[in-house]
């Protein structure tokens, strides 16, 4: 039994504690998934029985399945299996993007919709480029419109942010004449920031643009993180690099 299976690039996302995973064979067969078995069978019979079969993390849709055997003489016989989206499980922001050296010889990110930056100069107050927060599946599958939120007749999901690993001081600009940091005596001029504990935005449809984070005077380091949590799904920890 074989599926036509054959990328292995890293997932489009980063999941979990700031991970990038990449992708395996789909199709298996092992006690892993508590359904022991195998890919291959010998008959004596003319019927071969397979158990255990599973696909493991696909991506949404078409896959086909086929069955052949080691004598040539036998055609081969084939079956197509239709992968949708599953329950809501984990937060989620693409991968990070490609870091190059700039023209002021500092490192700059290469910034796309299919990527987040994660590697910025250290300012009084550096400005975060905007997140693209998505809901996934357990096969990271952005779920869009399918977001299963515990709160019946709700398309929207509320999402906290906070400084994870690195004591991060983060301010969010709300409009022109308001704004709000994780600690006190921090404002955004000409505006004196309100002190919270986190930010919370609003996912429609399983996404969410997150715009106007700063990072307040953060030292040169690789050990800062941001932590995405909501109620139902696995948390993100996303790692930045100033």
């Amino acid at each position: 039994a074989s599926l036509n299976d054959t990328s292995r690039e890293p997932y489009s996302f980063v999941v979990g504690n700031n991970l990038t995973l990449n992708r395996r064979a789909i199709l298996a067969a092992d006690a892993s998934y508590y359904r022991s078995g195998s890919l291959t069978q010998i008959t004596s019979t003319g019927e071969a029985n397979f158990t255990g079969l599973h696909l493991a993390k696909p991506a949404e849709g078409t896959y086909e399945l086929k069955f052949s055997s080691s004598d040539v003489s036998f055609q081969p016989t084939t079956m197509l299996i239709h992968v949708v989206t599953g329950r809501s499980q984990m937060l989620a922001l693409p991968v990070p993007c490609e870091v190059v050296t700039g023209p002021s010889n500092y490192p700059e990110c290469v910034t796309s919709s299919a990527c987040t930056c994660n590697h910025y100069p250290t300012r009084l107050a550096t400005p975060i480029n905007t997140l693209e927060l998505h809901v996934l599946d357990a096969g990271f599958n952005p779920v869009f419109g399918n977001d299963t939120i515990h709160i019946y007749n709700r398309t929207d999901r509320d999402v906290k942010i906070a400084s994870d690993l690195g004591d991060l001081k983060l301010c969010r600009e709300i409009n022109s004449t308001a704004c709000e940091c994780n600690a006190a005596g921090f404002r955004l001029p000409p505006n004196d920031c309100e002190e919270v504990f986190e930010f919370s935005v609003l996912t429609v449809n399983g996404t969410a643009s997150i715009s106007g984070l700063r990072v307040m005077a953060p030292p040169k380091s690789d050990q800062y993180k941001i932590l995405f949590t909501s109620e139902g799904l696995f948390d993100l920890r996303y790692g930045l690099i100033f």
